[in-house]
């Protein structure tokens, strides 16, 4: 299976949020965030940015406020992704352990499944992100990703000319 499409940045969240309709990806809080610290308005995050769901339906909440997270059953889901389409990929939060990556490799681009991928703390992990520190650095991270996308599909398309 191919996921993201072609030219765009391509974000993978865990699940549907709990009371979200299941289909569009990081609705409610994670989607407002997002496009927050990229800088956009949801409407414009959606059209310029790929979001995807790893798993179809919401775990239900584990310990404390955050999310269960199914691992096994996310790591098959992985599995399924043989290839990126984008160049590249977000893993958000946990779901970069479901692709065999570790929380060590936040904010750093490395290569995997055919893209330059990078962790990225789960943005409804508030725990985190309250920390100035932290939340200065994600937000460099998000205002610089947008203009290397673009800048490398312009490469991409000048090469092709």
């Amino acid at each position: 299976m191919l996921l993201g499409e072609p030219g765009k940045l391509l974000i993978v969240g865990q699940a549907p949020e709990a009371g979200g309709d299941g289909l569009a990806p990081c609705t409610g809080f994670r989607g407002k965030r997002l496009a927050q610290l990229f800088g956009l308005s949801e409407e414009e995050m959606r059209r310029q940015v790929c979001l995807a769901h790893l798993l179809q339906r919401f775990p239900g909440r584990g310990d404390g406020r955050m999310d269960d997270f199914p691992a096994v059953e996310a790591r098959m889901a992985a599995a399924q992704v043989q290839r990126f389409a984008s160049f590249r990929v977000l893993l958000l939060g946990a779901v970069a352990t479901a692709f065999g990556c570790g929380r060590s490799l936040q904010f750093v681009w490395f290569p995997l499944r055919g893209a330059q991928v990078a962790v990225v703390p789960d943005v409804a992990d508030h725990n985190w992100w309250r920390d100035a520190s932290n939340a200065a650095v994600g937000s460099k991270f998000f205002s610089e990703l947008l203009l290397k996308v673009a800048a490398a599909d312009r490469t991409k398309g000048a090469n092709r000319g």
